[in-house]
């Protein structure tokens, strides 16, 4: 219909017509664009909004997980360093439940399964954009970066072993007393009076207490960022008032 009347006023020579019907399908085009754009920027938002929030039940699972596998390498840490104390002076050696959970399977690390699908989905689908929040894109970069790290902590393994042979003069495996609570359903007992005659033992404890602290220090960086980013999701959460989800249970 505007192009049947820009045609009849050009023909009349109307040009005052002509330019009030060439403002209006400018303004029409305008408009049409502006409002495409305000609807994409919503479904955006809400996308957005969902993303955030998986985001934060992601950090809260890997939170709980990471704080329990840090506390495992310092309490096997504690053991070490107390066991090569006892070694040296003489005293009293911790207890075999402790030593079991150090030094039987000390070349067994926990596993560390953190939650990464909604960070891969952002990525693989190249909706990573639409986190507006410059510092939470760089947080769940380095995130990755450092799980990435983790799971080389492995090549520590043969080296470990070399250097803990002598303890295997020392180590006795039976079958365990209540085989469902223990990992193969194997316990090890440990000649401690050998252990204390043989100079070398000491040593072997150092070296375990170093791949311990190793180890140890990945995971706890990976904390310490997730914890940042834990951080930051609740400020953009908060700021958007976009509700929490319910916390798992420590």
């Amino acid at each position: 219909m505007i192009l049947r009347r820009v045609i009849e006023h050009f023909r009349k020579q109307e040009w005052t017509a002509i330019a009030l019907d060439f403002l209006i399908v400018v303004v029409g085009v305008f408009i049409g664009i502006q409002v495409a754009n305000w609807n994409e920027a919503r479904v955006e938002r809400i996308a957005e909004e969902r993303y955030l929030t998986r985001l934060y039940a992601d950090t809260q699972a890997n939170l709980a997980e990471l704080e329990q596998l840090v506390s495992v390498h310092e309490r096997r840490g504690a053991v070490l360093a107390a066991m090569e104390r006892a070694l040296l002076t003489g005293g009293e050696a911790p207890p075999a439940a402790d030593l079991h959970g150090a030094l039987c399977r000390f070349f067994v690390q926990p596993g560390v399964e953190l939650q990464q699908t909604t960070y891969g989905e952002l990525v693989a689908s190249g909706n990573l954009s639409i986190l507006r929040d410059e510092k939470l894109r760089i947080l769940l970069s380095r995130q990755q970066a450092a799980q990435a790290e983790i799971a080389r902590d492995d090549i520590l393994t043969p080296a470990i072993q070399r250097a803990a042979a002598p303890l295997e003069d020392y180590r006795e495996w039976r079958i365990a007393a209540e085989p469902d609570k223990i990992f193969g359903g194997v316990d090890c007992i440990f000649d401690i009076d050998g252990m204390r005659a043989d100079p070398r033992i000491p040593s072997v404890m150092a070296q375990l207490y170093r791949n311990q602290y190793t180890v140890g220090r990945f995971r706890k960086r990976v904390l310490d960022i997730t914890l940042e980013l834990d951080a930051r999701l609740r400020e953009l959460m908060a700021e958007e008032n976009i509700p929490f989800a319910e916390e798992p249970a420590p």
